[in-house]
């Protein structure tokens, strides 16, 4: 634990550097890269004259009418919408995302003083570098634009939930830790409870980690140990009703509000997930081990491979070492089990989604938002596997934190070939028209009315400088 003030100084000063790296991606946009054209649609929305939870509770304009249940993510874009209006209105038009910049400084700063403070194996230097590995992927440095807050706001929740669950397996022995195991689990309780209801992908993880939780209580009542493990039992108990209390808002309470408030009930089928997308290893595969090469180099698939027996080695390490502690060696064979569940969870998940939504594969949308949940929880066990691989070996920290920034050194030129500034790719007419939509949100003067935008791109500029909407919503 941070002691001296000198560590905490160097702490907080790691944060601000880490921290500068999604500020400098706003500079380089200049104001966004681009206005997605379902991005333009849901500022339409959310600007129109309408009460705020019909808005809110409304399929159609926020989803296409595909249903998910994810209220609290249109209510966090509604609020989006409203700072870009602001701006706007302030003669700084701009299509960026405060949330989702706002959750990769609370990224930063939970990794780095709350992973200070429990890896005690991992100095401060080494976390920035980890930092700045999360900062510089292009689902985070590039992802700061307008568009859905449902993957960041659960990528955060998932930091949250593994942080405590690391603390609270830790110290849940321990009979002077009551309290502060009872905060752990209403935090954790909470942060599931919100990700049930920013997105799909949300309840999915949810639902995973109640399994996992099940089953470490399993292995408890296996080794007799679980008759006397309150606190673990309040800690399932919790999980499982959040995913009670989720699906029921899913099924009933949810589509009863939309019926209320805008007449009609969504329809389910776009949550009818095929079981035979399962099978859908070439499509997952390729979506989860690209970016997991990515993270860590800025390489491809054959890195992906790699980085996942890097973290089963930095895991395991522990236990292959003769003479150690006993215990620490059952905390070894913990990891290890629940780092294999979770990396099949995460392939078994990208089998679904990406048979349902091929695009996902696309070469400019692949290396996006969709996996940020699941760098979250990649970069936690990279963190534990390094904990682990230093705190047995006694590896040079130094040399740790060199390969750790040669790996970064990669990720910065990887973002140069992300870059989402170049006019190619689908969007690439969105990546033109937004010179032209900010330059009519500056210059009230000019006349945009010959601009070949869309219908959308048309209705943004109208509805912000207060003109007729001389065009249909399309």
């Amino acid at each position: 634990m941070m002691n001296s003030k000198p560590e905490k100084l160097y702490n907080w000063v790691a944060v601000l550097i880490a921290g500068l790296i999604p500020m400098l991606s706003v500079i380089v946009q200049q104001g966004g890269a681009y206005l997605h054209g379902e991005s333009a649609a849901f500022l339409f929305n959310y600007w129109r004259d309408r009460p705020l939870a019909a808005k809110i509770f409304d399929p159609v304009p926020n989803d296409w009418g595909l249903y998910q249940a994810r209220e609290l993510s249109y209510f966090i874009d509604y609020l989006d919408a409203g700072f870009i209006r602001w701006s706007i209105a302030h003669g700084v038009p701009h299509f960026y995302s405060f949330s989702t910049i706002l959750v990769a400084l609370l990224t930063v700063g939970i990794f780095q003083i709350a992973g200070t403070r429990l890896f005690k194996n991992i100095g401060t230097g080494s976390f920035l570098t980890v930092n700045c590995l999360l900062m510089t992927l292009p689902a985070i440095f590039w992802g700061n634009l307008f568009f859905r807050s449902s993957k960041p706001g659960c990528a955060l929740m998932l930091v949250i939930i593994g942080f405590c669950l690391y603390d609270f397996f830790g110290k849940y022995q321990n009979k002077h830790c009551g309290n502060h195991l009872n905060r752990l689990i209403i935090t954790i309780a909470s942060a599931e409870m919100v990700m049930m209801l920013l997105d799909r992908q949300g309840m999915f993880w949810v639902a995973t980690i109640t399994v996992g939780l099940g089953l470490v209580s399993v292995g408890m009542v296996w080794m007799n140990t679980w008759r006397g493990a309150i606190p673990m039992k309040k800690l399932l108990i919790g999980s499982m009703l959040v995913l009670a209390l989720g699906t029921i808002y899913n099924l009933y309470i949810a589509p009863y509000l939309i019926y209320c408030l805008n007449g009609y009930y969504p329809e389910c089928n776009y949550q009818q997930v095929g079981i035979m997308g399962l099978l859908n290893f070439s499509g997952g595969l390729t979506f989860v081990l690209t970016n997991l090469g990515g993270m860590f180099g800025g390489l491809g698939i054959k890195t992906g491979v790699g980085v996942l027996v890097l973290i089963a080695a930095g895991l395991i390490s522990p236990y292959l070492k003769r003479g150690e502690n006993p215990v620490v060696k059952r905390w070894a064979l913990w990891y290890i089990c629940a780092y294999v569940f979770m990396m099949c969870a995460m392939i078994a998940a990208a089998n679904l989604m990406t048979s349902q939504h091929p695009a996902m594969l696309y070469p400019d949308v692949i290396r996006g938002g969709y996996f940020m949940p699941n760098a979250m929880i990649v970069m936690f066990f990279f963190v534990i596997a390094l904990n682990s691989f230093l705190g047995t070996w006694r590896f040079d920290r130094r040399v740790a934190c060199a390969i750790l920034w040669l790996m970064l050194v990669g990720n910065i030129f990887l973002l140069r070939q992300e870059n989402p500034m170049e006019p190619s790719g689908h969007l690439a007419g969105a990546k033109i028209h937004v010179h032209y939509i900010l330059y009519a949100l500056r210059h009230h003067d000019f006349d945009y009315q010959e601009i070949p935008l869309s219908l959308r791109e048309f209705n943004v500029i109208a509805i912000s400088r207060g003109d007729k909407l001389v065009r249909h919503w399309d």
